[in-house]
């Protein structure tokens, strides 16, 4: 964990808490017998505290959860200014919805994970969506379900202007996340416009394409790609920074906020 003591450090506190009062989340804690060692208590080698949070500092989902934490909270306007540039598209000052989970209850998922965004941010002429990676490959599939909740989110509240997706990725080329021959963002377009959801082997995920094939089909015809690396999101974060005045009353918790994401970033290793 980071010596520092930004916002982000609260999340990594909670998981900590959470490790030894598991009891939060109605869970039993490990006391009497570890499935995994058949020890009296967790192995502290694989199961310890230091392990998990190590383990749990590498992972992509803690990563996900700081960074929508930082974009729910930071200004409507800041998400275009960031992500803007890499889709070659000029937002300006449009202000952004944080819609979050809210997909799920808003076009009729209940609780199926068949399609879970990373980040999706809804303004009025734009829908900006990002989906993150660390070490896990994308797919085709996954780019269809953006694609589809932008479809649906315009049938909800009206069309816009652009649909677009960035991802956000180590230092690496960008077909790295790919397995499908993908090297740019302009291959990924080209694939995906010849790519059918309906086909992909999943029949409730297939039936989903069906259902709202129409929304998707609008949506994917119109869908813009691009692609960001942590270290240039690292490098805009700072660039906003400078032009901020951490003892101003108005500035004070964007510094701060900003401060805690480059924190976070720096200590994975990716900024």
């Amino acid at each position: 964990m980071s010596s520092s003591n930004h916002w982000n450090t609260e999340y990594w506190e909670q998981m900590e808490r959470l490790y030894w009062e598991p009891g939060r989340l109605g869970c039993r804690r490990v006391i009497d017998l570890c499935d995994d060692c058949r020890k009296k208590r967790p192995d502290p080698e694989s199961h310890g505290l230091a392990p998990v949070m190590k383990g749990l500092r590498t992972k992509e989902v803690p990563l996900n959860d700081i960074l929508n934490l930082f974009l729910r909270i930071a200004p409507a306007r800041f998400p275009g200014r960031i992500f803007g540039p890499c889709l070659g598209a000029y937002i300006g000052e449009e202000a952004f919805a944080f819609l979050g989970h809210l997909v799920f209850s808003r076009y009729d998922f209940g609780q199926s994970n068949v399609t879970q965004p990373d980040v999706f941010f809804s303004g009025s002429d734009t829908i900006l969506m990002v989906e993150i990676k660390i070490d896990a490959k994308s797919n085709l599939l996954q780019t269809a379900k953006y694609a589809l909740l932008a479809g649906l989110e315009e049938n909800h509240s009206g069309q816009r202007k652009r649909l677009l997706l960035c991802y956000l990725t180590p230092e690496q080329p960008f077909g790295r996340i790919w397995g499908e021959g993908i090297g740019t963002p302009d291959d990924l377009a080209h694939a995906f416009r010849d790519y059918d959801p309906r086909r992909c082997g999943k029949p409730e995920i297939a039936r989903m394409f069906e259902k709202h094939w129409a929304a998707y089909h609008a949506a994917a015809s119109r869908l813009q790609f691009g692609f960001l690396t942590y270290k240039t999101f690292a490098a805009r974060l700072l660039a906003e920074r400078t032009t901020l005045d951490a003892a101003a009353f108005g500035d004070e918790t964007l510094v701060r906020l900003i401060d805690g994401m480059h924190d976070e970033l720096t200590a994975r290793g990716l900024a």
